[in-house]
């Protein structure tokens, strides 16, 4: 089965489509394939916390409800797992391999279900039936679960909360992160230009270590590895253990790109397209970003997944029948919704659940 990762401006483009709003025939026809491959188990498109976080972002409840509606459909209800269980997950492999025979890495699963695995936090639901609920079937039981964990799903998705035609909506989110980041941002563009290459490299290792330092901590800690015995390892030593990380080897290549283009704009968004697109490009078979994203991507860096801007272009991916590939080619009229760009490029390793390099 195949994993594909959706950017929130492709999982609203496709939820117009399926409420009836700016439909071509190409985008509708498109949707229909989707939920094909997802049913029959050839591919899958979980969410992130990303997902969830710009979600919140909608200013009109109703939108937000309409839009997670259509996002636990066609997900089912899978997400990826969250940036700390990744990054604690690529710390293990690569310690291992820096300290042989000491680091057994944890079991990790890349999509299972539910926020608590995009968040790395338990949100979880247990009901515990009174004494006299044992009157009531168990079939009866389980449809009554399902439907409340359903409802769940969609209230924590939404930040909505349904009491009958009242819709109760969580508090503003939060956006001072999303701003400190993008200030931040703005102070890496063009940099390249103002330091030597060696002087760029050793400042992306340098920030990149120190945004992981707290979870690299407690990784040498779980695994009885003194810090002495890591700064043993020298600048050569932890600058191979970054490398050594999928995801944070596309975040200091996404940095790189940054430094050495002054004309790039930061933007609110950007703080989840590095945290988590970072973490889609390096475990997914494909993703479907911006063009910026894929352009940065496309530079001399080669990811697990297959980087697309058009979502037609799936059909490719997912050896879509050639009467279904040949009904949505690139060429198609552009939709309204933005849907139709062009794709980027191959993937360069198959299977999206262990990136190689």
């Amino acid at each position: 089965m195949q994993t594909i990762y959706l950017d929130q401006n492709h999982w609203i483009g496709l939820s117009r489509v399926a409420h009836g709003w700016g439909c071509s025939a190409d985008v509708g026809h498109l949707l229909q394939v989707l939920r094909t491959v997802k049913a029959e188990r050839r591919a899958r498109f979980p969410l992130s916390l990303s997902h969830y976080m710009e979600t919140w972002k909608h200013a009109v409840p109703e939108r937000r409800e309409r839009l997670a509606q259509f996002m636990l459909e066609l997900s089912g209800g899978e997400t990826v797992a969250s940036f700390r269980v990744v990054v604690q997950h690529e710390l293990e492999s690569a310690l291992e391999r820096l300290f042989p025979g000491r680091i057994q890495p944890r079991p990790f699963e890349f999509v299972r279900h539910g926020l608590s695995h995009a968040a790395g936090q338990n949100f979880d639901v247990h009901l515990e039936w009174p004494f006299e609920a044992l009157t009531v079937s168990p079939e009866q039981r389980a449809r009554f679960e399902k439907t409340l964990m359903n409802e769940v799903s969609l209230n924590l998705l939404s930040g909505v909360l349904r009491e009958g035609d009242i819709l109760r909506q969580r508090p503003p989110t939060d956006l001072s992160a999303d701003r400190r980041f993008e200030t931040a941002l703005g102070d890496w563009r063009g940099i390249a230009a103002r330091c030597s290459r060696a002087d760029l490299d050793r400042r992306i290792y340098a920030t990149t270590l120190a945004d992981i330092d707290t979870a690299l901590f407690a990784a040498l800690v779980d695994h009885g590895i003194r810090l002495e015995e890591f700064a043993l390892l020298g600048e050569q030593g932890w600058r191979a253990l970054l490398d050594d990380m999928p995801s944070r080897r596309a975040d200091m290549h996404l940095r790189r790109q940054w430094a050495k283009n002054a004309s790039l704009t930061p933007k609110e968004s950007d703080l989840n397209d590095w945290a988590f697109l970072g973490i889609a490009v390096s475990y997914c078979n494909a993703v479907v970003t911006e063009k910026q994203v894929a352009d940065l991507f496309s530079r001399e860096f080669e990811t697990c997944a297959t980087i697309l801007t058009d979502l037609r272009e799936l059909t490719h991916v997912l050896g879509s029948d050639r009467s279904t590939s040949d009904a949505l080619t690139p060429n198609s009229a552009i939709d309204p919704t933005g849907l139709s760009l062009t794709a980027r490029r191959e993937t360069p390793c198959a299977g999206g659940s262990s990136p190689r390099r």
